[in-house]
């Protein structure tokens, strides 16, 4: 199989009258990889949409294996991965949340001490939310450990003395 863009041009409407892309030209063969490096805004995403039939270009064309994409229906057959593939294997967020203190009804801002997995988020902060914190609270105190079995800790970010 051979993916090819042939002169391949493509503008926003409501960016103007300037291309994003103008007369891109290559072929990838089965089995080759390409990397995109650029500055953000360049057009990387955009030129992946046009290859995998998600936009139509302004000029020019996409074709797999001689013939235009736009033929196929159904199921494309090039698909679009997008730039951080971790994300859709093991995505992992930073958790910011508020805690209760004891004897006060105004909360206080924490986060876990480094990324933990996604599918964990909703657990975590009902973990943080069956929890008090007691006086004072200093900006870096560890409030909860290894909070769900993550590994990591839950941490002040505000300082509550009173």
């Amino acid at each position: 199989m051979t993916l090819e863009a042939r002169n391949l041009t493509f503008r926003y409407p409501r960016r103007g009258s300037a291309p994003v892309l103008e007369r891109v030209n290559f072929s990838l063969s089965a089995g080759e990889r390409v990397g995109l490096s650029a500055p953000s805004g360049q057009g990387k995403t955009t030129l992946c949409k046009l290859l995998a039939g998600w936009e139509e270009p302004s000029g020019g064309q996409v074709l797999l294996d001689g013939l235009p994409l736009a033929r196929y229906r159904g199921f494309c057959p090039v698909q679009l991965l997008w730039q951080h593939p971790e994300e859709a294997v093991d995505p992992l967020r930073v958790l910011t949340s508020l805690m209760r203190i004891e004897g006060r009804e105004k909360p206080f801002s924490v986060k876990t001490s480094g990324p933990i997995p996604k599918r964990l988020l909703f657990d975590c902060t009902r973990e943080i939310m069956a929890h008090k914190a007691k006086l004072p609270v200093h900006v870096g105190d560890v409030i909860l450990h290894d909070v769900c079995g993550t590994g990591r800790d839950i941490i002040s970010t505000q300082e509550v003395l009173t």
